[in-house]
């Protein structure tokens, strides 16, 4: 009787089958060994509970003493394939020793096996575990390897080769059905023997392609250059680069570029790629970049008209000023007179008539004086005289105008100004800016309302707020406050009288000192108008402070130029100058020297100018010494933060350095120095000017007549004053005389008229004229000087006055510039350098106004030395250089007909890193073949 069946063991049933099994968890590189059958334990002399938890690789190595082994490379690929496909991998038989236990004697026993590894998939098909089994062949193989089966040992390589080749053969032909590029081979019949799918950008089956010469699928227009391009591969010379037109089946056609190479056999395998996107892209750049360059040209056209219309304006303004000043003049003068009952009393009808003429005279007058002072402004002609002054001395005579105006309109007006710092501005201009603010401000309040005005120090600005209580503005009317000759109307009823022009003009002066002007309004609630202006450090001695040399400035520079130039306005000015060249020596010499005032430069090697900023800041040594920051790097705001006194950009004006020093204190003699020559008839007014001058520190020179000896010899003067008030027409001739000389010398000539020189005068447009009137001040003649010698000096220093081109000084500080702005954007620079036969003299022409035409936005030209002329454009390819050096002889020829004898390209950064290398290797390169 037979007993109830047990449950089947299926563990029991798998370790006691007869092949040689392993179960291995799916977690590579491990490959955990979670079961194995006796049969396998046995076939590789091992121990169940030696194996079961530890990775198949660390259990079954590979044979150390055989370098070559492949057996852990080749298992592990076939267990990742079954991994990957969840399908089973039989591999080919496998050299792989076993390793013999120790009490067997140890090292490992030479074994050959035939592996298949095979998925097992759990209910959810997903991968639960490997399946390996092995079968030991290792009698078999060492048979056929000892010689008794060599034959089939041979065939079996064979087979491995081939099927070798075959999976070669298989890669390429995948690589030819993947390729987006074009791929073909063509015979030398002229017919396509093979292409790939990627053709089919053509439109065409691939038995119409096979089928048809493919020259006949060539745009005709470059049939030709494909045949030569053919004729040159059946010599054995491969194609790098060729471009031509392949017709669609639809009659289009699409450009490809080529590159073919033939065998030996006359073959031609080929690739090509579509680029007619491409072309397309590249054709609509160079119609926008057509199109821009004639924008560009009509902009410089219309800058030009504007220009002009500016002058006209300009001129015509200052024309009708004089014309209605004269007879103003009269009107105020006379009703003055009148209503001081200078001739009689008034009755109060004429009395009112008088002030009502009065009044309306004074206003006009007013008005003239903003648009003129407009003007000047939109012109550049608007000079400060900046001193040192108090605001509140400023408040009270602003005070002491408008109160009658407050007390009239019945607004209490309230003033807070405590003692602050001195200011450093244009008194005058101040004063209008904050009487037309508190003129406003009463203007536009209630009766019985009031004003407010309060000045306060606030970090490196002096603040005024003027606070009122007035109607206020509405808020869509704010953005017309600033605009010229905009009048907004008052909420309290009609507008009063005015012509928009005061707060257009106190926002332009005020910027003009470098400060803001700002409003704020709340309808009946009032308006709040806030000035700023900026608060200069002024040098001042304290009890602790060293002993300093009034009259030494440390120059710290590195470029001999730019040092060369500050010197020499120093000096002129007299003032007496040491050097630094890097931010030890600077410091040093600060310490040392203790000079009055230093200039910094930023871009320097080693240490920038920043951290020489910070270590004269941060050193109680030099820590009050005025630092005046002269660069290229356009940073003014980190300057300042960093306790620079003023900051100038590079290229710089005498004017701007000496005012910049003025402004912390020191004493400049602008005119000091000069070398003026007095032209002219022996008088009074000579002997006048003379003397004025020689006091200023002038050296004077006299002669009877203007020319070109008197102003050249023995050595060129500064500047040169004729007298125009006497023999006009013989005066006329000198100057034409003159001109030239003057002109490329970069001296300055002003003449000494009178009211009635002024008039008529042919060459009054040409040169700067000084009023020899009553008023004529010593201070005034010396402004007018300074002024003309200043800007005699600049024309000298950055303009190349024969051709009205800047300077090689100007030339590098403009590359300087180019550079530092390449560097922010990751840009390159291209240089170009043409020698031409520059001209010693005028050629009563502007070379610079001639080629700006021709420059693109960014472009810039300059003079280098005699005999080159430079030009410099950003973005510039090592590939390119070739097409911008064709571009400015191009314009070169263009616009002054010239054709340049030798020419060479330097590119930023690829050949030097700074402005003066770059030119200099052009200069030396000039004549190399591109």
């Amino acid at each position: 009787m037979t007993g109830p069946e047990e449950p089947l063991d299926y563990q029991r049933l798998f370790e006691g089958a007869p092949g040689l099994y392993l179960v291995l968890r799916p977690d590579p590189p491990r490959f955990t060994i979670v079961g194995a059958s006796d049969a396998y334990l046995r076939a590789t002399l091992t121990e169940r509970n030696a194996v079961l938890g530890r990775g198949l690789f660390e259990v079954f190595p590979d044979n150390p003493d055989e370098p070559q082994a492949t057996g852990v490379r080749n298992l592990r690929a076939s267990l990742l394939r079954v991994l990957a496909t969840h399908k089973p991998d039989t591999m080919a038989v496998q050299k792989y020793d076993l390793q013999r236990p120790e009490h067997e004697g140890g090292g490992f026993e030479e074994r050959y096996w035939s592996p298949v590894n095979a998925p097992v998939l759990a209910a959810s098909g997903e991968l639960a575990w490997l399946l390996h089994r092995v079968e030991d062949v290792t009698d078999s193989v060492q048979m056929r390897l000892s010689g008794t089966d060599q034959q089939d040992r041979w065939a079996a390589e064979l087979a491995r080769a081939n099927h070798r080749m075959a999976h070669q053969r298989d890669v390429l032909d995948r690589f030819f059905s993947l390729s987006l590029d074009l791929l073909c081979i063509a015979g030398s019949d002229g017919y396509f023997k093979r292409v790939n799918p990627a053709f089919g950008i053509l439109g065409y089956t691939t038995d119409e392609l096979l089928s048809t010469p493919f020259l006949d699928l060539v745009h005709p227009e470059d049939r030709e250059a494909t045949v030569a391009e053919v004729a040159k591969l059946a010599q054995g010379v491969p194609t790098l680069r060729f471009e031509n037109r392949f017709r669609r089946k639809d009659g289009a056609y699409r450009w490809l570029s080529w590159t073919s190479a033939p065998d030996a056999a006359g073959t031609l395998y080929a690739v090509a790629r579509d680029i007619t996107d491409q072309k397309i892209t590249a054709e609509a750049i160079q119609t926008l970049q057509r199109s821009l360059e004639v924008r560009a040209e009509e902009l410089l056209r219309a800058r030009d008209r504007a220009e002009q219309e500016s002058s006209f304006k300009s001129r015509f303004l200052a024309g009708m000023s004089h014309e209605l000043r004269t007879p103003l003049n009269a009107i105020i003068g006379f009703s003055e007179l009148l209503e001081q009952e200078a001739f009689g009393p008034l009755n109060p009808r004429q009395r009112s008539y008088v002030e009502n003429v009065l009044s309306a005279g004074r206003h006009l007058l007013a008005i003239i004086n903003d648009v003129l002072d407009l003007s000047r402004i939109e012109a550049g002609r608007m000079e400060l005289s900046r001193e040192w002054t108090r605001l509140g001395v400023i408040v009270d005579a602003v005070l002491g105008v408008v109160r009658p105006l407050a007390d009239k309109q019945g607004v209490t007006l309230t003033v807070t100004c405590p003692a602050l710092p001195e200011l450093y501005a244009d008194p005058m201009r101040v004063k209008q800016v904050l009487f037309n603010v508190l003129s406003n401000a009463i203007k536009f309040n209630r009766p019985g309302g009031a004003v407010r005005l309060a000045a306060t120090a606030e970090g490196s600005q002096l603040v005024v707020r003027v606070e009122d209580t007035g109607v206020g503005i509405r808020r869509e009317d704010l953005p017309r406050l600033f605009r010229e000759f905009e009048r907004i109307e008052s909420l309290l009823g009609p507008r009063p009288e005015g012509t928009g022009l005061g707060l257009s003009l106190s926002r332009r002066l005020v910027e003009l000192h470098g400060g803001t002007i700002t409003l704020e309004s709340e309808p009946e609630v009032g308006t709040t108008v806030t000035v700023a202006l900026p608060q200069f450090r002024r040098r001042e001695a304290s009890p602790g402070d060293p002993e300093r040399n009034e009259s030494l400035v440390l120059i710290v520079e590195d470029d001999p130029g730019a040092m060369a130039l500050l010197a020499s306005h120093l000096r002129s000015a007299g003032l007496s100058v040491a050097f630094a060249a890097s931010s030890e020596e600077a410091v040093r010499l600060a310490t040392e020297l203790q000079p009055c005032a230093i200039t910094l430069d930023i871009v320097m090697p080693g240490l920038d100018g920043w951290a020489t900023l910070s270590r004269l800041r941060t050193d109680e040594a030099t820590a009050r010494i005025p630092v005046i920051v002269v660069s290229v790097a356009d940073n003014a705001e980190r300057g300042m933060l960093l306790g620079a006194t003023d900051y100038i950009t590079k290229p710089f004006t005498r004017e701007a350095l000496l005012g910049s020093l003025e402004g912390v204190g020191l004493p400049v003699r602008r005119v000091a120095g000069l070398r003026v020559l007095l032209a002219g008839a022996e008088g009074a007014t000579m002997d006048r000017l003379e003397a004025e001058l020689r006091g200023a520190g002038c050296t004077t020179v006299r002669a009877p007549e203007l020319s070109p000896e008197a102003l050249l010899e023995p050595a060129p003067c500064d500047l040169a004053i004729v007298d125009l008030c006497r023999d006009a027409a013989r005066r006329a001739e000198e100057l034409q005389r003159v001109a030239d000389p003057a002109r490329s010398h970069s001296i300055p000539i002003l003449g000494v008229v009178d009211d009635e020189t002024t008039q008529d005068s042919a060459w009054r447009e040409d040169i700067e004229r000084v009023s020899m009137g009553h008023t004529l001040s010593a201070e005034h003649l010396v402004r007018v000087v300074r002024r003309a010698a200043d800007r005699g000096r600049s024309g000298a220093e950055l303009w190349h006055a024969p051709t009205g081109l800047p300077s090689t000084l100007a030339l590098v500080a403009n590359i300087r510039s180019a550079i530092h702005r390449a560097e922010r954007l990751g840009d390159s620079l291209g240089i170009v350098l043409l020698e031409v036969e520059l001209p010693t003299r005028s050629e009563g022409r502007s070379w610079l106004a001639a080629l700006r035409p021709r420059l693109r936005p960014g472009d810039s030209v300059g003079v280098y030395g005699d005999r080159a002329l430079v030009f410099a454009a950003g973005a510039v390819r090592p590939e390119a250089s070739v097409q911008l050096l064709r571009r400015f002889r191009g314009a070169v020829y263009e616009a002054l007909g010239l054709q340049p004898r030798r020419a060479s390209v330097v590119l930023w950064p690829a050949d030097a890193a700074r402005a003066e290398e770059l030119l200099e290797l052009g200069r030396l390169r000039l004549g190399e073949p591109l």
